[in-house]
């Protein structure tokens, strides 16, 4: 596999090197980060065109995670789904874009632009003594690094989904601290509704966020076991 770089696939794709820069956000050209620089299968950009694929809407988003739930967690997902009163419209935008991340070379990017509005990501610093009752606190449903199947979980971090109506009081109870930076170490998924569960493709697409290639690769064979 050969890989170019932004320079060299803004020259092949006729567009500026900030225009790439978008893509690889939006997640409609696949990239892997190499150190501080982003790098590009150069087999892959002839799958590309200049038009940038649009994020799904909140109801839709999580109508493709519902659908790619596991049996044992189907009844939970549909009712889950039912509960969003999609339009028929937007079950064939869900069902399309779930096929199209199911068959992605490199799926994360999909992820991580298609499925952005599911929920409001928000950093936070905490006090380190603080996490192991965050983490146990029944208002947050564990996901992304916090969850046993990222196969990285860590004592130094807690994330996981919270209804936005507990915000306010989860962020009091723990004197949490907005991280302008982004890096913190209580990432808050705050969603209308906490799912019913963290089902794989949502634990991938948290993973996805990252943007770093020990939690890419986990999140692509998240979605590799769902093909």
């Amino acid at each position: 596999m050969a890989f170019v770089s932004v320079a060299e696939a803004a020259h092949r794709l006729g567009v500026s090197a900030s225009r790439v820069h978008q893509r690889i956000q939006d997640g409609s050209l696949p990239a892997v980060r190499v150190g501080s620089q982003w790098a590009i299968d150069e087999a892959l950009l002839h799958q590309v065109s200049s038009r940038p694929g649009q994020p799904l809407s909140r109801r839709a988003a999580w109508a493709v995670l519902a659908l790619a739930a596991p049996h044992n967690e189907e009844l939970a997902a549909s009712e889950f789904v039912r509960d969003l009163k999609l339009a028929p419209s937007e079950w064939s935008r869900a069902r399309k874009r779930l096929a199209d991340i199911l068959v992605a070379p490199v799926p994360e990017n999909l992820l991580r632009a298609g499925l952005r509005r599911r929920a409001e990501r928000r950093v936070f610093r905490a006090s380190q003594p603080d996490l192991a009752d965050i983490r146990g606190d029944r208002r947050l449903l564990l996901s992304g690094l916090s969850h046993p199947e990222s196969a990285m979980a860590s004592p130094d971090v807690a994330e996981g989904y919270l209804a936005r109506a507990d915000l306010d009081a989860f962020v009091d109870r723990y004197l949490l601290v907005e991280a302008a930076d982004r890096r913190g170490n209580v990432v808050l998924h705050v969603a209308d509704r906490r799912p019913a569960a963290v089902w794989p493709l949502l634990l991938a697409a948290d993973l996805a966020e990252y943007q770093q290639p020990r939690e890419a690769g986990r999140a692509r064979a998240l979605v590799e076991a769902l093909r």
